[in-house]
């Protein structure tokens, strides 16, 4: 499957999206947001999780739900850990914010791991300092995202994220 990147898709590789689906394994009730490579591989797995996504290519995994982060839906369910590889360009903090605001009710206690690009992480840690993320050690790879200082990409937690 092709990436769109005219909507800022970037896809994990195998190896990344392995090592989170085999983590999210743990959760009864996770939400993965813009990470639909993850949620198909938890499919495959026999588990099937909470896919919120503009890419309605995934819409045969049960569990999809179509969805814009510019237009955050409110869901009643409350999720055990949020997973989300945001678009990094074309959308500010703000609007990435209240997209994690509301799939969280406001609970700044909710697990939550997040890709970010290294270079903005001060500015990213301070929008999101009610959620007291924290910097990994997990820097994921990407189909077609070269490597370079300036496409260096980490997880940021708020607990705490170990990789095995």
């Amino acid at each position: 499957m092709e990436e769109k990147h005219h909507l800022e898709q970037f896809f994990f590789d195998k190896s990344t999206t392995s090592i989170l689906a085999d983590f999210i394994q743990g959760y009864k009730d996770p939400c993965i947001l813009c990470a639909p490579t993850v949620a198909k591989e938890l499919y495959k797995q026999g588990k099937t999780v909470t896919l919120l996504d503009i890419d309605e290519r995934f819409s045969y995994l049960p569990g999809f739900k179509q969805y814009d982060i510019t237009k955050p839906l409110i869901f009643e369910k409350k999720f055990d850990v949020i997973l989300c590889d945001p678009p990094f360009f074309n959308y500010r903090f703000s609007i990435l914010l209240k997209a994690i605001d509301t799939l969280s009710h406001h609970n700044y206690n909710q697990p939550l791991i997040i890709s970010y690009l290294v270079r903005r992480e001060n500015k990213f840690l301070k929008y999101f300092q009610k959620y007291r993320l924290s910097p990994t050690k997990f820097y994921p790879k990407y189909k077609t995202v070269k490597k370079s200082e300036k496409n260096l990409i980490k997880f940021y937690a708020n607990f705490d994220f170990r990789i095995k």
